[in-house]
Order: structure tokens, then sequence, then C-alpha cells
């Protein structure tokens, strides 16, 4: 396996959106960085592409649902001076870190029937659905990146008897409607009821 192009690849995947993103786009970025031919070892780099994407993507939901856990730890706590900060409009650049607001979506079937919500934020939601196939045990056995679907997995990755989790991502957003502006804050009371300190 290619792991000296782990820190790469990772760095690539940081700045990408990783809904729409896919293995060839990482491989010749990482070509373009690197400016040489991955083509002879095209297999073992797409290989490994996609086993970082899984753990990069686990990785980085887990820790934007602690922000978010924090997050509301201290607006319960102090309310008025997160008040005063949020008037400021942004000027203080650590209010932004302190105080992240995933936007919310509205989530359809049949991802709303495995994450057993239809109000979500993205990350909560890839959360979940892992939830969801380790519970059903879904993952193939040989193959962890793999998910054997079931029909459920059928009616989201559109009739897929397997598919990678890299490839599962994408399907997301065809049953993810962002929530509108003028809604998300009731629709973020009603979120937050229903998850309590993980919202």
């Amino acid at each position: 396996m290619r792991e000296q192009y782990r820190s790469e690849i990772e760095a690539i995947l940081r700045r990408s959106d990783l809904s729409t993103i896919t293995t060839k786009e990482v491989r010749h970025s990482l070509q373009e960085q690197l400016g040489i031919s991955l083509d002879p070892i095209r297999k073992d780099i797409n290989t490994l592409i996609k086993r970082i994407f899984i753990e990069f993507e686990s990785a980085r939901a887990l820790e934007n649902e602690k922000s978010l856990a924090a997050d509301l730890v201290v607006q319960k706590t102090t309310p008025n001076v997160i008040k005063k900060r949020e008037n400021k409009k942004k000027k203080d650049s650590q209010v932004d870190k302190r105080s992240p607001r995933w936007p919310l979506f509205k989530i359809s079937p049949p991802l709303s029937t495995m994450v057993g919500t239809d109000i979500c934020t993205r990350p909560l939601t890839v959360k979940k659905l892992w939830s969801y196939i380790k519970r059903n045990n879904l993952q193939n056995q040989n193959d962890k990146r793999m998910v054997v679907c079931d029909d459920l997995m059928k009616q989201l990755c559109k009739g897929e008897n397997t598919i990678s989790a890299f490839t599962m991502n994408k399907f997301l957003g065809d049953f993810m409607v962002r929530v509108s502006q003028q809604e998300q804050d009731s629709c973020r009371k009603i979120f937050q009821d229903r998850e309590g300190a993980d919202a």
C-alpha cells in the first residue's frame, strides 16, 4: 500500500466537498501536486484513497458533533455573552470557531427511515447512517469498506447490491434538502429537543 501518500490525500479531502469528490479527482489532484504519473500504481492508489476517505469522514463527523455539543453547553451557560458577540457580525473570528452552526436538512425516505429522523445536520446524518449499517451487519466482513445493500440501502443507492462507502456518500444529497434560512431556527428547536446535547 502506498502509505507515503496518506498526508497528501488527507489534505486534498480536507479541502474538498466530500459529497461530490471522486476517487479519480483525488488521484488527479495528487498527481498534479506531486508532478508525477500514478498510472502504474492506480489500483493501489484508488484503494488507499477509499480507505482514507472512510477514516477521514468518520473522524470529521465525530469531531463536528463534539463541537456542536460543546457549543450547546456554552449557549446554555453564557447566553448573554454569546448574544453580544454574535451582534458584532463575526468581527471576532474566535466566535465563529466557538459557535459552529451546521445547517439543518429535511431528510426524506428511505434515508429518513434509516437514520430515524426527518431533520438533521449532514455530519450527524452520516454518523446515524453508519450506525444503521453496523447495527444491521451490512458491512462486507472481508472488506469493511464495502456495504452490502439491504432493501432500504438499495433504494438509497439506486438498486446497487453492494457499494463502497466512498460512493455511498454521493447518494445522500438526493434525499437531503436544506431547510430555508427562515425555518432554520424553528427546526433547530425541534432538532435539539430530539437529539439533546448531541444536537
